[in-house]
């Protein structure tokens, strides 16, 4: 034989003693490959869950968000209409003062009388 012929089978003699490494070393990867398939799939059910609960928060602040703004509304008239009143009894006293200074400073009455009558009104 000649040399080449026996290098050739040298190399034929080590590809066969790598084929059973190199077929472990595929079913080794494809079982990570699928192991890691497994895992995205994974990670994407849950990226979906928790783009669905992202959802269902943002969904219900908004509603608390409206809910809020409403009440607050609300009491903003509320609010308001105490003023109204307020200002009513204010403007009612200051009539009542006038017309008992008027009516005092017409009539010798004592002080005590206005007061006591004006927190019976009042």
């Amino acid at each position: 034989m000649t040399d080449a012929l026996r290098d050739a089978l040298a190399q034929v003699k080590e590809l066969n003693r790598q084929v059973p490494e190199l077929h472990a070393i595929k079913l080794q990867l494809e079982t990570e490959r699928d192991g890691l398939k497994t895992e995205v799939s994974d990670l994407q059910d849950a990226l979906k869950d928790a783009l669905a609960r992202l959802d269902a928060a943002n969904n219900n602040l908004a509603q608390l968000r409206a809910d809020l703004e409403r009440r607050l509304h609300e009491k903003d008239e509320e609010i308001d209409g105490i003023r109204s009143v307020s200002h009513t009894e204010s403007c009612l006293l200051k009539q009542y003062e006038t017309r008992v200074h008027t009516f005092r400073d017409d009539h010798v009455l004592p002080p005590s009388y206005f007061l006591t009558t004006a927190l019976i009104l009042y």
